[in-house]
């Protein structure tokens, strides 16, 4: 009789042992499915399903993240890195508690290098600079995706957290300045010899550049050559 009850328990514990790890495995499987769909909402920036995906209230939903006018240079450009924009669950980092009814995961967004690309840019105006921004190589922007059960349906819980990393920062990014350098007049003063974008100097005891076409000429950069080696940048 004894034996008998050693050998229930056994079979009790190995059932209970295999129904937490049937649990934990659908839990997983919830918490990932809940994640990607968040995060399609995500890289398709779309509020409303980003707000059915979550427990952010739409109310509470920085609508400016959203609001682009794609006829206007700057919204179209940043229009263009979104839609480059996508993204890679890392299921190794699933973390679930059924007990306090919590998950958590590591999700990154690829987005173009678009600061690389506007350090380096020569693009004169937006189509250009889009068509090197769907060539550049892409950066990675990792997040920890917080997600809650609710009513028996997984959502994230810092929506707000993930959406100021990835559309915020797209959104609030400062673009260059294009020029068309064929809109714009250079003056140098102190020169030999000028033409357009390059003027001569020799035994000048000073260097000087007028610009007129371009609005903002904190953006304006110019170099000084001497021998083939540049001698002098302008900050």
């Amino acid at each position: 009789m004894k034996s008998m009850k050693k050998v229930t328990s056994v079979v009790i514990a190995s059932a209970m042992v295999l129904s937490l790890v049937a649990c934990s495995g659908k839990d997983k499987e919830a918490v990932v499915e809940a994640t990607d769909s968040f995060a399609t909402a995500v890289s398709k920036h779309d509020s409303k399903k980003i707000v059915k995906t979550s427990n952010i209230k739409e109310k509470n939903l920085d609508a400016a993240l959203f609001e682009y006018d794609d006829s206007n240079d700057e919204d179209s450009i940043k229009l263009a890195i979104l839609d480059e924009m996508s993204f890679e669950i890392d299921e190794e980092t699933v973390e679930v508690s059924s007990k306090d009814k919590e998950a958590s995961v590591d999700v990154v967004f690829k987005l173009p290098d678009y600061d690389k690309v506007f350090d380096e840019t020569t693009a004169s105006d937006a189509d250009e600079l889009i068509k090197e921004l769907k060539k550049a190589d892409t950066t990675d922007i990792k997040v920890t995706v917080e997600l809650e059960l609710d009513d028996g349906e997984w959502k994230v819980s810092n929506a707000e957290k993930v959406l100021d990393k990835t559309l915020g920062a797209v959104k609030n990014t400062e673009l260059p300045v294009l020029v068309n350098l064929d809109d714009v007049e250079f003056e140098w003063w102190g020169c030999d010899e000028e033409n357009g974008t390059e003027a001569t100097y020799s035994n000048t005891s000073y260097i000087e550049l007028d610009i007129e076409g371009i609005e903002d000429r904190s953006q304006v950069h110019y170099t000084v050559e001497f021998g083939g080696k540049v001698v002098f940048e302008s900050e």
